[in-house]
């Protein structure tokens, strides 16, 4: 059962899209320690450890630390943020045990998730109060992740309602140099939370969750300065704080109706030396579903979010205004139509998207088909338009990336971008067609072919060779020359590929998942650097994941995930192999032993940049239990 793709209950073998479930036992059985890890599992997914704490994770290309064309969501909350366009997942945690499962689309999800669902659409869903109604304490030891403590409690709240209450430590240790040498990006964070769920009467339900989360994240970076030799390299521990609570109302009506209303508020802090940020969020919407007649099922909602953010920036890196408050309204309606009862159903619907960035209003429609002609077979198609509005960073900013002499008798230079406020929104036109097949009771494949067309890509227009599209005297903090290349409209291309994914249940006690991808990038663009940025993503990927159950009570899980080479970012191929095994002792309590990495004591994945540098990700052994009370 799968909602991400209509916004309703629907077996995912009825979806119209490239979708993917991350189950509660993959989680389990692949050791992951965060949710950025699990997402390895994912076809299509790029997913690059940048150092200990930082990922770049994207969908179909085009990836970078912020990675601006991935809409992610936790329990329906986006944890995408408007200030930068991506998404920090050192603070995307939970109690992974709690976690229901992850779905992923690949491809578009505008219609009903909005702008920026351009690439893809990453939903965590965790477990309902009523399905963890006991104790559950989990530890983890290892070498590099140092310590993970989790208490979770669930009970009862009267006769009508259900709770959960959590607290969790987390400690990793610091990754190395190519030459071995301690990175500082060690990392730790402790967090806690609740959820509960009550019955107001027979047709509504109340649900409200939150939680709450301080700590503190280890970087090195690399910053221009306007003093000889013009850059300073240093070791940064940023301080990271934040909160959220969600409140979901829903009323089931007659004839499988149901309306629901969704209200949270969000907060996050972030400092650090380049820049200090404060963000918060409310949102509110309002979503409806119902069927009309015997062949149409229709949802439709509208909302409204307010961002609100302060920033105090640093030479290298700064907002002009340093706070700004901006307002986000949309509507949006979906049908899905029977053409022919259970076998061919039509799915029609748009979004209207107005947002306080840029200059455009955004109308996002998609068109979706999916011929079942038996049990067995189903074959669909589509055709999206989805959109990826400005941010702050691409309106607002002012990034110096290199300071240098123009002369004894002159003062310092400095090359950057600055923001642009008439941007429009950067658009995709997708098309997309997929095959699945149950070939046999133990063993099915999934196949999907994608286009992607963009255009009105936001980049900053300077040439390869160009010095820049702007000069003026500055004296804050010193006096200084100071170039300015503009982000625009500028940038066009497309990429197309190829994901299959398979599923055998080779014997009861053996179970092979494997996927593999294919991606061409090509971008139209007379800028060598942003040309190249085609490479930050390998051409080709693939893993296999073999779930094999021992007598009594032992597991034995292998993961292998071969990557192809970053040539941009002049990172190599590389395999990684995660070993565990696993021992369930009785029905509460669990141990496991791991490795991950387990074929390479240290290898990159992804390359320095934008002040940050990268480190090599190392061998992890560790160690973990598990108990229910």
């Amino acid at each position: 059962e799968i909602t991400s793709v209509s916004k309703k209950s629907q077996r995912l073998s009825e979806a119209a899209a490239a979708i993917y479930v991350i189950t509660q036992d993959d989680l389990r059985r692949s050791g992951v320690m965060t949710i950025a890890d699990a997402l390895r599992m994912v076809p299509g997914l790029q997913v690059a450890n940048i150092d200990g704490n930082k990922w770049a994770i994207t969908s179909r290309g085009f990836n970078s630390l912020y990675a601006n064309k991935l809409l992610v969501l936790m329990d329906g909350r986006t944890i995408y943020s408007p200030l930068f366009s991506g998404v920090h997942w050192d603070i995307q945690d939970t109690v992974i045990a709690d976690i229901d499962r992850i779905e992923v689309i690949r491809g578009p999800g505008a219609t009903l998730w909005g702008t920026n669902a351009v690439n893809g659409v990453i939903n965590i869903i965790t477990k309902k109060s009523q399905d963890t109604q006991k104790g559950l304490a989990n530890v983890t030891a290892g070498t590099q992740t140092k310590a993970i403590g989790a208490l979770r409690y669930g009970g009862r709240m009267g006769k009508a309602g259900t709770y959960r209450v959590f607290l969790k430590y987390a400690d990793h240790n610091a990754n190395v140099h190519a030459n071995g040498d301690d990175h500082d990006d060690e990392w730790t964070i402790q967090r806690g939370g609740f959820r509960t769920e009550t019955s107001l009467t027979s047709s509504d339900t109340l649900t409200i969750q939150g939680d709450t989360y301080d700590g503190e994240t280890g970087e090195r970076v690399e910053a221009p300065t306007l003093q000889d030799p013009f850059t300073e390299s240093y070791a940064d521990n940023m301080q990271v704080s934040g909160s959220n609570i969600l409140s979901r109302w829903t009323r089931r009506l007659a004839n499988r109706s149901e309306v629901a209303v969704q209200l949270y508020v969000d907060q996050v802090e972030r400092k650090e030396r380049l820049l200090d940020e404060k963000l918060d969020t409310w949102d509110v919407e309002l979503q409806h579903q119902f069927l009309a007649g015997d062949k149409h099922e229709i949802v439709w909602g509208v909302g409204f979010r307010q961002n609100r953010d302060r920033t105090k920036g640093s030479f290298a890196y700064s907002y002009d205004p340093p706070s700004r408050t901006d307002s986000f309204m949309s509507a949006f309606v979906q049908d899905n139509i029977a053409l022919v009862r259970d076998r061919l159903v039509l799915t029609a619907g748009t979004k209207v998207e107005r947002n306080g960035y840029g200059t455009s209003t955004d109308v996002q429609p998609n068109l979706r088909l999916i011929w079942t002609p038996n049990e067995s077979n189903a074959i669909w198609g589509a055709v999206s338009r989805a959109n990826r509005s400005p941010s702050r960073v691409d309106t607002n900013v002012s990034i110096y990336f290199y300071t240098f002499s123009m002369g004894p008798f002159s003062p310092p230079g400095a090359t950057g971008i600055t923001g642009n406020p008439d941007l429009d929104s950067e658009t995709l036109t997708a098309y997309e067609i997929g095959y699945r097949v149950k070939a046999s009771r133990a063993l099915s494949f999934d196949l999907t072919a994608f286009l992607n067309k963009y255009d009105d890509g936001i980049a900053d227009n300077h040439e390869a060779s160009g010095a820049g599209s702007s000069s003026e005297f500055r004296s804050n903090p010193t006096a200084h020359m100071a170039f300015f290349n503009p982000f625009t409209n500028g940038l066009t291309g497309e990429t197309q590929g190829v994901e299959v994914v398979s599923n055998w249940q080779v014997i009861d006690r053996w179970k092979l998942l494997g996927s593999y991808s294919y991606l061409e990038m090509d971008l139209d663009t007379p800028d060598a650097f942003i040309k190249g940025t085609e490479r930050n993503v390998p051409r080709s990927q693939f893993n296999v994941r073999s779930y094999f159950d021992l007598k009594d009570g032992w597991e034995f899980d292998t993961l292998i995930y071969r990557v192809g080479h970053l040539q941009n970012q002049s990172v190599p191929a590389y395999a990684r192999v995660d070993l565990r095994l696993g021992w369930q002792m009785n029905k509460r309590l669990e141990w496991s032993l791991g490795v991950q990495n387990a074929g390479d004591s240290q290898h990159p994945e992804y390359g320095s940049g934008s002040f940050l540098v990268a480190s090599q990700i190392e061998r992890n052994v560790y160690t973990k239990l598990n108990w229910e009370f």
